[in-house]
């Protein structure tokens, strides 16, 4: 979910210079989630559906899979995950191998 659109302002007649980014906020709980250029900050996964895709952002795996369990999943054809990454590649816990294993775990007691 975006919460703001980057905003530019005109320089000159053919040029323009963003005054501020995009700000993304989780799907599920609406938190902002804050960017990182050099390491993963939050989940995008994409839904594909027969007339039009959508892209969805999530601050952890736990907000991806309560969002999953909300939505009629009757009219998507495809999502499209994101990778399961190493704690190396993000310091925010609820995004990295160690996170979903554990929710995974949790997801397996309860199919018993």
């Amino acid at each position: 979910m975006i919460l703001k659109h980057p905003q530019f302002k005109e320089v000159l007649k053919p040029v323009t210079e963003m005054v501020s980014e995009t700000v993304f906020g989780c799907d599920c709980c609406k938190k902002e989630i804050h960017r990182n250029r050099d390491e993963l900050t939050m989940l995008e996964v994409s839904f594909y559906y027969k007339k039009n895709n959508k892209q969805k952002h999530y601050c952890s795996w736990i907000c991806l899979f309560k969002h999953l369990a909300k939505i009629n999943l009757n009219n998507i054809e495809f999502i499209s995950l994101p990778y399961v990454v190493p704690s190396s590649q993000s310091s925010i816990d609820g995004l990295t191998i160690k996170s979903f294993k554990k929710l995974a775990k949790q997801l397996a007691k309860i199919n018993k």
